[in-house]
């Protein structure tokens, strides 16, 4: 039985990426400033096509060895810190029940500066 809790392997992780459906977050204006999310593709836990447990253990392994970051969304323009895990070409965060991710040339989010010397 395959474990259901914990980090994943780096080879775990490119099999998730490879099976999950990602798909592109829409350009529509929202939220008080009436502006767009930022390009970036996301997934959601509770999708048929989407590993359950693979799921968990993904935004696990981010918690576990990503780094924090501050991102500003244009759309409402608070300031929030997410945690961020980089994965061969591309980013990933969670927020609940979804994995957000961009290519990392494109990273959106700015690493906290006390985290910096440990990048």
């Amino acid at each position: 039985m395959p474990e259901t809790t914990g980090e994943m392997t780096l080879a775990e992780l490119r099999a998730f990426v490879a099976a999950a459906p990602f798909r592109a977050v829409r350009g529509t204006p929202e939220g008080p400033l009436n502006k767009p999310a930022q390009p970036h593709e996301y997934v959601i836990g509770t999708w048929d096509e989407v590993d359950d447990v693979a799921f968990r253990r993904f935004a696990a392994t981010i918690k576990l060895r990503g780094y924090k970051g501050r991102y500003t969304p244009p759309y409402n323009g608070r300031t929030m810190v997410n945690t961020y895990l980089v994965v061969d070409e591309y980013v990933y965060w969670s927020v609940p029940n979804q994995l957000c991710r961009t290519l990392v040339a494109d990273r959106q989010h700015e690493p906290l500066a006390e985290q910096l010397q440990l990048l």
